[in-house]
């Protein structure tokens, strides 16, 4: 075996994917997917209760924009193979989840729809969307980060 092979040989094994992480990835993503659609539910419901007048029943058509938090959560990187910080796991989840908002209701501004949804609902759910994808995602870490597949060991 020459010098340079023995060289490049730990970093060509390295550059193998891990699956080790999809689990990790997969909980996550249906916490966020759970936190986001009960924050929906709630969000309306609540309203309708604190007066709304307006039909719960055309929100139930929206549920293909959990998707679109969840790509905003993956362009945010909030699903890595590597655990992040805390603080940075905040940050990351504030702001894509204001944007995804701010979109969505500039979305339903341009094309009209505005005047079809609640502006209270609207304000609620990005509220609550805020706090159950974050007690949420604690809540998976608390059950599951004993589990050997949950994420890589450190050494520090």
């Amino acid at each position: 075996m020459f010098p340079l092979e023995r060289t490049v040989q730990p970093v060509i094994l390295s550059l193998r994917m891990s699956t080790r992480s999809l689990p990790m990835v997969g909980l996550l993503g249906a916490s966020d997917l759970l936190a986001l659609f009960l924050a929906g539910v709630v969000g309306v419901y609540l309203r309708l209760a604190f007066g709304g007048e307006y039909a719960p029943h055309l929100y139930g058509q929206l549920w293909p924009v959990l998707g679109i938090f969840l790509l905003a959560y993956a362009a945010a990187g909030l699903y890595p193979a590597v655990g992040i910080s805390p603080v940075d796991e905040l940050r990351r989840i504030c702001l894509s989840t204001s944007f995804t908002y701010m979109v969505l209701g500039a979305g339903l501004f341009l094309t009209g729809e505005s005047e079809t949804y609640s502006r209270g609902v609207f304000l609620i759910t990005w509220v609550l969307s805020l706090l159950l994808v974050l007690l949420g995602r604690l809540l998976v870490r608390q059950v599951f980060a004993s589990y050997p597949w949950w994420g890589y060991q450190v050494l520090i």
